[in-house]
């Protein structure tokens, strides 16, 4: 139903060991006039990464026929549920070989959770209404963030150790995964990465409700 379109960009920061047993390190992102990437999941991907696997809880609502938020991310093995806010019901569904499910969530009720075990992109969308779109991004590293408006991702992260980078965002195009880079911060914990291809269009449908208001 939907086509699915993203890049990976890799690259490693050092963290300075002379620092406190947390770094503070902020990913700043951007597109190629410089503007700030809103939406980018950034994962901090490391050896205290690997062994820490701290699960969470987050909830995806639908909201005037919306999933809100739009992206979400989390731990590999950590629970999403879905609310539903609105006066007519929703059948969330994916296709995705991370996970695969759906369920029907009535209006003014919440679904069960669901299990995101495996790591990766999991598209989200609704059997009735083709618009609504959602993505989780299941991330193997419990040091993962969104960036904000600004486009920033921070990170409060162990120190003494190398940590490889991941920039993922649902408009970039996949022709690009095997571009990778290293840079190397030492003392200077906040890093711009610059994306140098065009953002693709936005694949959001636009919103119809006329059909739908009785669902």
């Amino acid at each position: 139903m939907f086509q699915h379109l993203y890049i990976v960009f890799t690259f490693i920061i050092f963290a300075n060991p002379l620092l406190s047993k947390a770094e503070h390190i902020s990913i700043l992102v951007t597109d190629n006039q410089g503007n700030p990437v809103q939406n980018a999941v950034v994962q901090l991907i490391g050896e205290s990464a690997v062994n820490n696997k701290e699960q969470t809880s987050k909830k995806i609502d639908q909201r005037n026929s919306q999933f809100d938020p739009h992206i979400v991310a989390v731990t590999q093995g950590s629970k999403v549920s879905f609310t539903n806010y609105d006066s007519i019901n929703h059948h969330v569904y994916s296709s995705s070989k991370i996970k695969s499910f759906e369920m029907k969530v009535l209006h003014n009720n919440e679904s069960a959770p669901v299990v995101f075990d495996k790591p990766g992109v999991v598209m989200l969308g609704c059997n009735i209404h083709d618009w609504m779109l959602s993505y989780v991004f299941v991330s193997e590293s419990p040091y993962h963030g969104t960036t904000d408006q600004a486009g920033y991702a921070k990170f409060d992260a162990p120190k003494a150790e190398n940590y490889q980078i991941k920039v993922w965002h649902p408009r970039l195009n996949a022709d690009s995964l095997k571009r990778s880079e290293t840079v190397n911060v030492r003392g200077e914990l906040e890093h711009t990465y610059l994306i140098k291809e065009e953002l693709l269009p936005d694949n959001n449908l636009e919103n119809d409700l006329d059909d739908f208001d009785n669902y």
